[in-house]
């Protein structure tokens, strides 16, 4: 489980905009491609439906399943299903960006924010993360978990991965 902090209006723009990003990415020749991206949608919508209804009733975040969502890449829910595992809930911050040409951007979605403002703790789980997960072994700098601060913005784990992602064995 994790927790969704975004407000409703941003969810809701987000996932009615999602429709046009996610055509994009389709092939109109392939109707297992469309039936995908419609599960897909529906999942967003809920989503928005259900974290506005959090929030009138005066709730600050929703608790999401995050194993359950489809357009995850089933390598990044295992991931983060062990940082759960070893560090109790996480509250995401950032899932799906649209128009982003990196891993918040793709489908299935290969990249997400956590929350953490703890610099020890932080640290602890990218350490943690990058002794057991390897994100692609042509590319040894980059990491599946970094913690880091972008500018303009907070102390975050960004946690990705790749097709090429591994667990060390």
């Amino acid at each position: 489980m994790a927790c969704l902090p975004e407000t409703p209006e941003h969810v809701i723009r987000t996932s009615t905009v999602c429709l046009q990003a996610l055509v994009s990415q389709l092939c109109p020749h392939c109707r297992q491609a469309e039936e995908k991206f419609h599960r897909y949608f529906r999942e967003l919508e809920s989503l928005a439906r259900r974290l506005t209804e959090t929030r009138k009733k005066g709730g600050e975040s929703m608790k999401i399943d995050f194993q359950q969502l489809e357009f995850m890449n089933p390598v990044l829910q295992t991931v983060l299903g062990e940082i759960e595992d070893r560090f109790g809930e996480q509250t995401i911050t950032s899932l799906y960006r649209i128009g982003d040409s990196g891993v918040h951007g793709t489908l299935p979605l290969r990249g997400t924010d956590l929350r953490c403002h703890d610099n020890a703790k932080g640290t602890e789980i990218e350490q943690w993360v990058n002794s057991r997960w390897s994100y692609d072994h042509e590319r040894p700098q980059m990491q599946v978990a970094k913690y880091h601060k972008v500018d303009g913005g907070a102390w975050h784990l960004h946690v990705q991965v790749h097709r090429n992602t591994k667990r060390h064995e």
